[in-house]
């Protein structure tokens, strides 16, 4: 707030604008709420008329929405764009779209988790009850099988890999987000030692019910390298997407 009240371009001949915004798209108001700050300042922020920011892009948009009723257009491009403009679709895809200057930081870290920890349960709860579940006795009959292994792998192995292979890339791309969304958080040596031991046992779980020992041996090894591996692939991948567009500026640069 002190930022923004010393900012040159917010302070001019003895007034203050209360509605301007930050680099991270923020209003004092939207800064003083995320510090959980004083009540009585928060109430003369008010009485001055601040708004969030999220208060000043409806705003904004409403009146963008009038203003493409009440202009008149004559030629039929402008016509089609104002039909675009009111499409009830667009409003919802547009509503829903993630905004930086709309959403917080804080807001965002907590949506992907709770995106995080719905992935992590959903695909921990497909490893504990694979498809088909498991079998309830022991037989050593013309289709040999023991109790606890896993139905589907008995009776079609390759499916049964496929569908572990991606449940735990699903698992750990999720255990690894949800490192890096709590960093900073206190307690970090007790959240490791939780999500190490979830690891553990999903890990357990997985060889556990695996019946053909080749494939439980492979599995093990891939519940290993897993997990460090995906943090690597993503660093790589990443700066492998990003190459292209700095290579394509440098070439728009070239040509002018």
């Amino acid at each position: 707030v002190f930022d923004m009240v010393l900012n040159e371009q917010v302070v001019s001949r003895g007034t203050v604008e209360v509605n301007s915004l930050n680099n991270s798209g923020l209003t004092p108001l939207d800064v003083l709420l995320l510090e959980e700050g004083d009540r009585e300042i928060e109430e003369i922020l008010r009485q001055a008329t601040a708004r969030r920011s999220e208060d000043l892009r409806s705003l904004a948009q409403a009146v963008v929405s009038q203003n493409w009723v009440v202009t008149p257009h004559n030629s039929s491009n402008q016509q089609s764009r104002t039909e675009q403009a009111q499409s009830p679709a667009r409003q919802l895809i547009d509503y829903f779209k993630y905004d930086k200057i709309k959403e917080s930081p804080s807001k965002t870290r907590n949506t992907l988790l709770v995106i995080v920890i719905l992935i992590a349960t959903a695909t921990y709860q497909a490893v504990l009850s694979p498809p088909g579940g498991v079998w309830q006795d022991d037989n050593n009959g013309t289709t040999p099988h023991t109790a606890g292994k896993s139905v589907m792998a008995s009776h079609n192995s390759v499916a049964y890999c496929l569908f572990l292979v991606s449940n735990s890339m699903g698992f750990f791309m999720s255990l690894h987000m949800l490192y890096f969304l709590t960093a900073g958080f206190p307690m970090q040596l007790e959240l490791k030692v939780s999500l190490l031991a979830l690891t553990v046992t999903y890990d357990t779980s997985m060889t556990a019910m695996t019946p053909n020992t080749g494939m439980s041996f492979l599995f093990t090894i891939l519940s290993v390298v897993m997990p460090i591996l995906i943090p690597l692939v993503t660093i790589v991948v990443r700066n492998h997407l990003k190459k292209p567009r700095v290579g394509l500026q440098c070439t728009r640069q070239a040509s002018v």
